[in-house]
Order: structure tokens, then C-alpha cells, then sequence
């Protein structure tokens, strides 16, 4: 009796035993199901620098046409040309940086949203002339970056529209000048015209008196 006790008690013994296994088996693959559920697609922080804020772009990492980090964006300013982008390159901690102000419009956005794409690399923003970062002045953190894209733009514009006019003007002033000239030569050929023809006629003139005045003497 006790020997067959015994074995009934190891046999449910064993029957839990394997289920705590099966539970424990089956615990990790409802995990992985859980897991693969809750995994989603992450969309891009940006769709476009227009949809930026100065804010935004400060702290955000430059990269280069093969995908290597050149730096981050530490300001953006007002320079003299129109909205800049200012870049410390190399360097620790801030120091022994190479720093540089680039115009806004030659920053592109990166496919992730989250990153900014330039047409040249480290090294060759190196032999660029640096930039003095104390006198940089932060635009406000506000200030949006499609706002300043446009004024950008709109100075390109603006510039090729007054060399244009410039030209033209030029051009304008040129024909002027030729016309005047050609008037006060007319007006040379004219009156050295009127002289001579009225030098000819007093010519003429004094001609007949003298004829006459022999023909008076000669009748006489």
C-alpha cells in the first residue's frame, strides 16, 4: 500500500512537473507574439526644413554625401548675406573646434526626418575661413525655418532682378549716348552745311555786285 502510494504520488508529482515545463515552455513564444504586435513603424520626426522651427535644427547632426557625421548644428543666425547655419567641427568638449557659418539654403533634410544632409564633406569645410563664434547671435527658437528659407530665396531673386535692371539700364544709357551722338553730329554736318552754302551765296553774292559794277562803269 505504501509502495503504491508512493508511486501515485510520483506520478501527479511528474503530471505538475511537466505542466510548470509547458507553462514556462509556452511563456516566452506569448512574449515574442506580445513583442511582434507591439512593434510599429517609426515615421520621420520632419517631412521638410519648412516644417522646422529654429529650435529644431539646433543639436541636430550634419552629414555628409556618404553618410559620415560632420557635426551639429550649434546656432542658426542672421548673417550678412541672409539666415546661416553655424558648425564646430572636430575638437572635445568645444575645444580645439573648427568652427564654420554656412547659408541655410545648402542644408538639406535627411530621409529619417531627424538629420541634416550637406553637399560637401569635413575636410573640405575645413579650408573654409572661420567663423568667430562670440559674436553669433541665436534667432529665437521660434523663428521658422521655411519663413527664413523664403526670405533666402527671395534675396537670390532679388539680387538677379537689380543686376538685371542694372543692365538693362546700362544698356539704356549706352543707346542714349550713341543717339546724342549721332544727333549733335547731324546737327555738326547741318550747320557746317548752312555755313557753306551761305558762304557760297555771299560768294555769289559779292561776285554779281562786282559784275554789275563793272558793267555800270564800263556803260559810263
Amino acid at each position: 500500500m505504501k509502495r503504491k502510494h508512493f508511486l501515485m504520488s510520483t506520478a501527479v508529482a511528474m503530471m505538475i512537473a511537466g505542466g510548470a515545463v509547458a507553462q514556462d515552455t509556452a511563456t516566452p513564444e506569448t512574449g515574442t507574439a506580445t513583442t511582434g504586435a507591439d512593434t510599429a513603424v517609426v515615421e520621420p520626426m520632419f517631412t521638410s526644413l519648412g516644417d522646422m522651427t529654429v529650435a529644431d535644427m539646433i543639436g541636430m547632426f550634419a552629414y555628409d554625401p556618404e553618410g559620415e557625421r560632420i557635426s551639429e548644428v550649434d546656432y542658426v543666425i542672421m548673417g550678412a548675406n541672409g539666415p546661416e547655419v553655424v558648425l564646430g567641427i572636430g575638437g572635445f568638449l568645444g575645444l580645439g573646434e573648427y568652427t564654420v557659418a554656412l547659408p541655410l539654403t545648402e542644408f538639406e533634410l535627411g530621409d529619417d526626418g531627424a538629420t541634416l544632409r550637406l553637399g560637401t564633406d569635413k575636410e573640405t569645410l575645413k579650408t573654409y575661413p572661420e567663423f568667430d563664434e562670440s559674436t553669433a547671435e541665436n534667432l529665437p527658437g521660434e523663428t521658422s525655418i521655411g519663413s527664413l528659407l523664403a526670405q533666402a530665396e527671395g534675396g537670390a531673386s532679388g539680387d538677379a532682378t537689380m543686376t538685371e535692371e542694372s543692365a538693362t539700364t546700362t544698356e539704356e544709357g549706352a543707346a542714349d549716348t550713341v543717339t546724342d551722338e549721332a544727333a549733335t553730329e547731324e546737327s555738326s554736318e547741318t550747320e557746317e552745311g548752312a555755313a557753306t552754302e551761305e558762304g557760297a551765296m555771299s560768294e555769289e553774292g559779292e561776285a554779281t555786285g562786282e559784275a554789275t559794277t563793272e558793267e555800270g562803269t564800263t556803260t559810263q
